[in-house]
């Protein structure tokens, strides 16, 4: 059994409090497949009863008194949405750092195939909800030629991805995909599975279109609906990126709600007991009491009430109703004394802590009620824009990555703008190289860049005076070499002009 796949065992005994009120250990489970916990993070993501999908997966488990009330899920992972690639521009959202003047042109025509515009927010999301992102390197064919007419990057979403290995260097050399499709026959719409094993040692790509589930064993699927070696596309790869939000050393990566879960489902049982509480008990229910006694002194039992007034009058005052009662009657309310304001202090606390040492990411939605300088906001989500940096370079690695492969599958193709002279060579070469430039996590407003801009001059005029090299200097100002280079000409030049002035006044006097 692979480490990344494994049976469901639905037959094993499970409680609330193990399997989802101690969120983790269900989460955490090896003996699960990676897709049962995939699908279940998603059921924390969309909120909306998710405790009754989860009943539903879990059938042997009783979770329907449970109510998402205080679920922060989908506002961690917006989060990252926000932040990683934010804005409409590519350009900015993502910069293209290279020393090869003619790669961002290509590498933007491929992001324009692949519509990184939307996907760049949608990578983080999923990066972010599930652990994982992967990206596949696929092609569009021309019908009427059948030669390939474009590249484009595919997020393949986790659950699909049902096993795979790599090497040391982190490229693939098993995969296997798993992916629900639906097909037009007539009218009619018929669901199937698309299941693809690439085999890099054994130079095999296999395709099968089956019903038979997602979990069935590869020797139970029958005859490939196509079978070929990698190796004749061209390439030896398996075109396949993958990243982590957080890389705990294992095959898949670890969401940004694991570590929380059981705080999450802990808070959403107070809130749903707290509401229970105040919806069933702070109303008063009513008891009628008489204090008359016979005439032996025994209690007579209350006299009845009812609106038609057969045993005491009802006086219509707007929407009330007053019920006039027989003498030495009364109305008592029975108010049980439960302690609201406790409970919900205790809730508060919870929820503070949780987003101190689980998501740090929930302070985010709390700055746009105060007024802070960009600095304290820095300090404020400190936590989160660690988490972020995290997790943003592993996705840009894993998307220069796939940029590489999509640059060389194109350069096979001979796609326009793509040839080895019109890109300056290939990949061993050197020539696709590139990064993706780091940059800020939050903005930072016009009075908090001119602070650090005044900072920074101040820290390199002190360098100066005690003798630091201007070059390196101007290599923290982000110069690079032919800024450098034109610099020091302006300045040897400008160093001239002085000189040669000053020999003229010397001359003349």
């Amino acid at each position: 059994m692979s480490i990344f796949g494994g049976a469901i065992d639905r037959k094993r005994p499970r409680t609330l409090h193990a399997e989802l009120l101690g969120g983790v250990t269900l989460l955490a489970n090896r003996e699960r497949h990676p897709r049962e916990r995939y699908r279940i993070l998603e059921a924390y993501y969309h909120s909306t009863g998710v405790y009754d999908d989860l009943a539903r997966m879990l059938a042997d488990v009783d979770l329907k008194s449970v109510r998402a009330l205080r679920n922060p899920a989908h506002a961690v992972v917006e989060f990252y949405a926000a932040t990683m690639f934010p804005g409409a521009d590519l350009d900015e959202a993502m910069p293209i750092v290279t020393e090869n003047p003619k790669l961002p042109d290509a590498i933007r025509r491929i992001w324009d195939w692949s519509n990184m515009a939307a996907n760049k927010q949608v990578l983080p999301r999923w990066e972010s909800l599930y652990g994982d992102a992967f990206i596949k390197v696929a092609t569009r064919m021309d019908e009427g030629s059948g030669q390939v007419r474009r590249v484009f990057l595919q997020p393949i979403k986790p659950e699909y991805v049902s096993e795979f290995e790599t090497d040391e260097r982190g490229f693939f050399t098993y995969v296997r995909l798993d992916i629900p499709k639906v097909r037009r026959n007539g009218d009619e719409f018929e669901p199937y599975t698309h299941t693809e094993v690439w085999d890099k040692p054994g130079d095999s790509f296999r395709v099968w279109e089956h019903d038979r589930g997602e979990d069935t064993p590869v020797s139970q699927l029958g005859t490939p609906t196509r079978e070929t070696a990698i190796t004749s596309f061209g390439f030896d790869f398996i075109p396949m990126a993958h990243a982590k939000f957080q890389d705990i050393g294992e095959g898949r990566g670890q969401s940004a709600l694991m570590s929380g879960i059981e705080a999450i489902d802990e808070a959403n049982r107070m809130a749903t007991r707290l509401h229970q509480l105040l919806f069933r008990h702070n109303r008063p229910v009513w008891a009628l009491e008489a204090n008359a006694v016979d005439k032996d002194g025994l209690p007579l039992p209350p006299p009845l009430a009812r609106p038609d007034g057969s045993d005491g009058d009802v006086l219509e005052l707007g929407d009330d109703q007053m019920i006039g009662l027989p003498g030495n009657a009364k109305l008592v309310p029975l108010i049980p004394d439960v302690r609201y304001e406790a409970m919900l202090e205790a809730l508060n606390a919870h929820l503070e802590r949780m987003a101190a040492y689980h998501f740090p990411e929930l302070r985010y939605y709390e700055i746009s009620d105060r007024d802070l300088s960009g600095r304290a906001i820095q300090f404020l989500l400190a936590g989160a824009v660690d988490r972020v940096r995290e997790a943003r370079g592993n996705l840009e690695r894993a998307i220069v990555r796939a940029n590489e492969m999509a640059l060389t599958i194109a350069q096979i193709h001979n796609l326009p703008g793509f040839s080895a002279t019109e890109l300056g060579g290939t990949w061993e070469s050197g020539a696709f190289a590139h990064s993706i430039a780091e940059r800020g996590v939050l903005p930072v407003n016009e009075v908090d860049e001119a602070e650090i801009a005044y900072k920074r001059a101040q820290t390199q005029l002190i360098k100066s005076q005690y003798g630091y090299p201007r070059v390196r200097l101007w290599r923290e100002d982000g110069l690079d070499d032919e800024d450098i280079a034109e610099m020091l000409r302006d300045s040897e030049a400008e160093s001239q002009s002085i000189a040669d002035a000053m020999l003229r006044q010397f001359d003349r006097e």
